[in-house]
């Protein structure tokens, strides 16, 4: 069956395509009828999709554009005012949270409404939305975003549920809507631009852009660049979330294409690897990529196995352990990429790539 990009749901299971025909969702105009009193947009059924793998993925619109204010939604909690500052101290034009129910207080510095209609209609154009939602609530403020006419969504919160994550794609597809996460951390540019949870303080300018599903790593492996006095030119946090809205192409066509960055990290788990992206960086991308995989120091001699497969082999016959983490980075270095085993030695192969590219 052939695959459509803008009609199909393509769910990945590793070695098996299913592919799950779409149809574009038509969103109202908002107006204040469309919603009930506790922010919800209405009439919507879940979305039911059988077989739904472990981790999935889909294409949606990257054309992410930083010079429009943005707002965050669900951040009811004082604790997240901290973040705001963080952003305006880098340039990022915070004007709205919006929190139904909310009390404002006067110690509040930016303005809070109940619904993103009237965020808007108080502040103007808004260009991206933060999302810091309980989980069963992100659908709803990331639909309501949309029909309100927002295109960049950052999804912080974590562990949304899998059949939300899904209805929140189609719509994306449909309505030409980028989002990063769920679980992302958000994305930095040194000394220029912090949008989202990242601290910024980690990070130097330099010409290394980083791509990573977490944020702890990405700490790590920016550190040891600025150690070795080299810095980055982005930071990426994709989303720690199973099933996530951006993919890995998406993110290394955008770096292969900036002139500030000349070389890419991936930040990948051996048990994770997209292999869609590793094709990709064989086939397309121009600048060397490091790919630091997690798991070299996984112990090889204990076997991980389901129990009907050990009970389908002789109970007298001991099973082999094999270690997956070689297997893993055979395949990556077949496809062009230089593999490191530890943050540290990130920096050393970045220099040995970037001389080897200018010779």
């Amino acid at each position: 069956m052939p695959y459509h990009p803008k009609q199909d749901l393509r769910i990945d299971f590793g070695t098996t395509i299913f592919l799950v025909p779409m149809k574009p969702l038509a969103l109202s105009p908002v107006t204040k009828a469309n919603y009930p009193k506790n922010n919800c947009l209405t009439n919507r059924k879940p979305t039911r999709i059988s077989g739904i793998a472990s981790q999935l993925t889909i294409s949606n619109s990257m054309n992410w554009n930083f010079q429009y204010p943005i707002i965050l939604q669900g951040t009811a909690k004082p604790t997240w005012l901290q973040y705001i500052s963080q952003m305006e101290a880098y340039g990022v034009d915070v004007v709205a949270r919006v929190s139904g129910g909310y009390q404002v207080t006067k110690k509040e510095k930016t303005p809070i409404f109940n619904l993103v209609e009237d965020a808007i209609q108080a502040v103007g154009e808004i260009g991206t939305s933060m999302i810091f939602a309980p989980p069963d609530q992100v659908l709803d403020a990331s639909l309501e975003a949309i029909a309100s006419g927002i295109k960049q969504l950052i999804i912080i919160t974590p562990h949304v549920p899998p059949l939300d994550t899904v209805e929140l794609l189609k719509v994306a597809q449909a309505h030409n809507i980028a989002i990063l996460g769920p679980g992302s951390s958000g994305i930095t540019i040194p000394e220029k631009y912090c949008l989202g949870t990242l601290q910024p303080q980690y990070f130097r300018p330099g010409n290394v852009g980083i791509i990573s599903y977490g944020k702890a790593l990405l700490y790590e492996v920016a550190w040891a660049l600025n150690e070795a006095k080299m810095g980055q030119s982005w930071g990426i946090s994709l989303g720690q979330d199973k099933i996530i809205c951006s993919h890995l192409v998406q993110w290394l066509k955008i770096l292969d294409e900036d002139d500030s960055t000349e070389a890419i990290v991936l930040i990948q788990s051996a048990q994770d690897i997209d292999y869609d992206a590793l094709e990709f960086l064989s086939e397309f991308t121009t600048k060397p990529v490091i790919c630091y995989v997690i798991g070299s120091q996984t112990p090889t001699d204990k076997v991980f196995r389901q129990g009907i497969d050990i009970l389908n082999n002789h109970l007298s016959n001991s099973i082999p352990a094999t270690n997956s983490y070689r297997k893993t980075i055979t395949t990556i270095k077949k496809f062009g990429a230089i593999v490191a085993n530890k943050p540290s030695e990130i920096p050393q192969l970045v220099n040995q790539a970037l001389n080897i590219a200018s010779d």
